[in-house]
């Protein structure tokens, strides 16, 4: 929804709406329309939306991060206790197929994956 050069996003997956937008009074507006029309409470900021954590910049900026599904993938593989390295690749290099290399469960790299 647009109005006098703002905007508001009403964001709804299943059960969980968010609302958000460039104007406090249209979010505001947009939730006290939404609350007569549905049963809805108001969580307040939002911190979390689908597993990402939504941080705020100083300027006014939202950074998304997924560290926690991150933390959550590497407990599932039973590797929350590793040692984070920096590892830096030349991203020119080119990776080739090695004849030597072990095969590898496609299954469970693309749950590293998803």
């Amino acid at each position: 929804m647009t109005s006098e050069g703002h905007c508001v996003f009403v964001l709804v997956y299943v059960d969980d709406v968010l609302v958000t937008g460039s104007s406090l009074e249209m979010i505001a507006r947009t939730k006290n329309d939404l609350k007569t029309r549905f049963e809805m409470t108001d969580s307040g900021k939002c911190a979390f939306v689908l597993g990402i954590e939504l941080l705020d910049g100083e300027d006014g900026s939202v950074t998304m991060c997924q560290r926690r599904y991150v933390d959550d993938v590497l407990k599932r593989f039973g590797m929350d206790e590793c040692k984070a390295v920096a590892s830096p690749v030349d991203v020119s290099s080119r990776l080739v197929p090695s004849s030597s290399a072990s095969k590898v469960d496609v299954h469970s790299v693309k749950q590293w994956v998803l």
